[in-house]
């Protein structure tokens, strides 16, 4: 390793990794005592431990300054202490009565309906890669997504909605463009473009979303995509939202083939965006490839085919694999057995890629034949790549030269904690002064409004009546012009049972207060449901996605970030 810190912080920009001066601090005490690290150990620690994937801010060691009171305080880890642990208060308190099956520790969120039927609820951003390909980000979003869906527990979810909440620059946007900025009108379209393809081709109606617009989503926009899906309780007498994994078992990859196209997408979405980010971290979708791979893994799960499943999205194999060897002890792959689209990968793009439509499968030897053929019936790629251990290590292998070999603890729990500073005070403000109004002239305004526009020319692009199970749509009244509070989705044709699904979202409050904006945005996406007949006594999910700039405080490069 460079022996000054100056020289691996350049070596860590040079390659995208991320690493602060903490972090390459600790894996230098690791290496100190093995061989230097490989390309592909490098790469596979800055994947694990990118923000996107450890969620590092929100797990960080937090003072606290209320700037109004000046009283401070400790927050150890805003997710332990508020998101998770405000769910498991929730969760004790509702105790006999409570209908959550699974949460913050798969690929998506599982409710119980009703005996014998789980709904797979899930939400994430793609705004990087919406940012440098707005098509090809919103696209591999949506069905990233799905494939969440379909990786949870044992995997094989019957993908039920869409849904999205979409935050652009303004269409007009006159301000000089800086290197590598899309126009936010280009970007709304791409991303509208990918959504729908995303969808349609693939047969999963987008039933509900929302659209707003600021200057400060000029450089990035958000995109937020959502998933919901059904399990039964039970894939051939095993609990469908379990993952059990023992030394072994095969580790299969199904779906797509791996390319060049997505290297780094994990920790360039935790970084800055800048020119320096290149487009090739945005991976090229196929919802056709995807649609294939749908219908094989519910088929795979109902006849106990699969131990359990997990999507290739940020990281790829070095993401799937990594985290599913946690639950056998170990695991150890050959990429020279991994289907390639692109000749001349190295080991770690191998490993790294993020190329689409891809699902680590874990599979039985004694199912091995039967997986492959039910497979190619499918027209399904297929291959086992490798199998788990109990070693305590991720072993990665090309033509069997070992080029990684990482102590899982090290490599899932040695990132260095984070130590942040916060503060906040209420802001200072003077009421408002209107001036006299022409009110024919501000309704006329307040109605070509982007903001409060109809949103029929994006939603007319979105087939919400594919399954034909939207009961309620996106757009209602005599001529289908005025939007609808919330979607509601029949669960099946065989009862009346439905899903009522709404979205709240409200960033100006921030300026104002955080916490009222958060409550807001919650408060909004629950009178949705009422509005369309949901009962309080009924069950509710609610799926928190935060999108928050870099919290690490730099007096000159991020002097707001104790905000």
């Amino acid at each position: 390793m460079p022996a000054s810190q100056e020289e691996q912080i350049a070596l860590s920009q040079k390659h995208g990794w991320g690493f602060s001066l903490e972090e390459l601090d600790a894996i230098a005490a690791y290496f100190e005592e093995r061989p230097e690290p490989t390309d592909c150990e490098w790469e596979i620690l800055a994947q694990t431990w990118s923000e996107h994937c450890k969620h590092k801010e929100f797990n960080a060691d937090i003072k606290f300054t209320d700037l109004s009171t000046g009283l401070t305080r400790e927050i150890n880890s805003i997710f332990k202490s508020k998101i998770k642990g405000s769910t498991e208060h929730i969760h004790k308190t509702l105790g006999d009565k409570s209908y959550l099956v699974k949460v913050f520790n798969d690929n998506a969120g599982v409710v119980r309906l009703s005996p014998g039927k789980l709904f797979v609820w899930k939400v994430e951003t793609h705004n990087t890669p919406s940012a440098l390909d707005p098509y090809g980000g919103a696209i591999t979003g949506i069905l990233g997504n799905n494939r969440d869906a379909m990786g949870t527990g044992i995997g094989g979810a019957k993908l039920l909605f869409n849904t999205n909440v979409l935050c652009f620059g303004p269409q007009d946007y006159a301000k000089p463009l800086l290197k590598g900025q899309w126009h936010p009108k280009f970007i709304q379209e791409g991303v509208v473009a990918g959504i729908r393809d995303g969808g349609n081709q693939s047969g999963v109606p987008t039933v509900n979303g929302s659209v707003i617009y600021d200057e400060r989503y000029a450089g990035k926009p958000l995109v937020f995509c959502g998933t919901g899906a059904l399990m039964p309780e039970e894939f051939a007498g095993k609990k469908s939202w379990e993952k059990n994994i023992q030394a072994g078992d095969l580790i299969f990859m199904a779906g797509g083939k791996v390319g060049r196209d997505g290297i780094h997408g994990a920790t360039a979405s935790s970084l800055e965006a800048d020119s320096n980010i290149s487009g090739s971290i945005v991976q090229l979708g196929s919802a056709w490839t995807q649609r294939f791979l749908y219908d094989f893994l519910r088929v795979a799960a109902e006849r106990g085919l699969i131990k359990c499943s997990t999507d290739n999205g940020a990281g790829g194999l070095s993401s799937s694999v990594g985290e599913l060897a946690e639950i056998s002890g170990g695991a150890k792959v050959e990429l020279h057995k991994v289907p390639l689209k692109t000749d001349g990968l190295a080991p770690w793009e191998i490993f790294l890629s993020e190329s689409q439509e891809r699902m680590t499968l874990v599979c039985e030897p004694k199912n091995a034949e039967a997986l492959c053929k039910l497979a190619r019936d499918y027209e399904v790629e297929c291959t086992e790549i490798g199998l788990f251990t109990s070693t305590g290590f991720l072993e990665v292998y090309s033509h069997h030269e070992r080029v990684a070999y990482l102590d899982l603890e090290f490599l899932h729990n040695g990132v260095p904690k984070k130590s942040l500073e916060a503060h906040w005070g209420t802001p200072k403000l003077t009421e408002p002064q209107l001036p006299k109004i022409d009110y024919k002239k501000a309704l006329l305004a307040l109605l070509a409004s982007p903001q409060i526009c109809s949103r029929k020319a994006i939603i007319s692009q979105y087939d919400h009546e594919v399954k034909g199970k939207t009961i309620i749509k996106p757009l209602m009244g005599s001529k289908q012009n005025a939007p609808q509070d919330a979607a509601v989705v029949q669960l099946g044709f065989d009862s009346y049972q439905g899903v009522a699904v709404s979205n709240g979202i409200c960033p100006k409050f921030g300026d104002l207060d955080p916490y009222e904006m958060s409550a807001g945005a919650f408060d909004e996406a629950v009178r949705g449901c009422i509005a369309v007949g949901a009962k309080l006594s009924s069950v509710w999910s609610v799926n928190d996605n935060f999108c928050v700039p870099n919290s690490v405080y730099h007096p000159i490069k991020n002097p707001d970030g104790k905000e």
